[in-house]
């Protein structure tokens, strides 16, 4: 019991390990593939190569997607989520305006939206989509601080526990 134990450690431990080796050199070559001069992407040693003229369009494509886009994409996702979280928490914020003030309930943007919205499924939506996201980020949050780390699904190894739980 105790060596079937060890073994299946053993196993899980280097399947991460081959998993984290993996991602490292993926890193390494997108760094180098953004700091080279040439537009070219460099591919980690356990990628294999793309043959033919598609090939060379894949990777130019992929060189694209990967060195061009993707940077300013994500920038973009966290300037509109930046903007979105800021608006819940003033939102959040100035809810005790309205029954003090009286008719002064409009410091939000989202109280603003929620005063527009003309029927009610707009209303459903306009609702739902801060809701949503709360959910998310707290589903998120937890996940990926909790215990998730240690409950992880690696392919091939993962123990009766981790399914239950994941």
């Amino acid at each position: 019991r105790t060596v079937r134990r060890c073994v299946r450690v053993y196993n899980r431990t280097r399947a991460q390990y081959v998993l984290a080796i993996e991602s490292a050199f993926q890193c390494e070559a997108l760094e180098s593939s953004r700091t080279s001069s040439m537009r070219r992407m460099y591919r980690s040693p356990t990628v294999s190569v793309r043959d033919g003229s598609l090939g060379k369009c894949l990777d130019d494509l992929e060189y694209t997607w990967s060195v061009i886009l993707t940077p300013i994409l994500l920038r973009l996702l966290a300037a509109g989520l930046t903007f979105f979280s800021v608006s819940i928490i003033m939102a959040e914020s100035t809810i005790w305006v309205g029954t003090t003030l009286g008719n002064a309930d409009q410091l939000s943007m989202l109280s603003v939206i929620v005063g527009n919205a003309e029927t009610s499924s707009a209303l459903h939506i306009v609702v739902a989509f801060p809701l949503f996201y709360m959910c998310g980020c707290a589903f998120y949050s937890l996940f990926k601080l909790g215990m998730f780390s240690f409950y992880q699904l690696v392919p091939r190894n993962t123990d009766a526990y981790s399914l239950l739980v994941n």
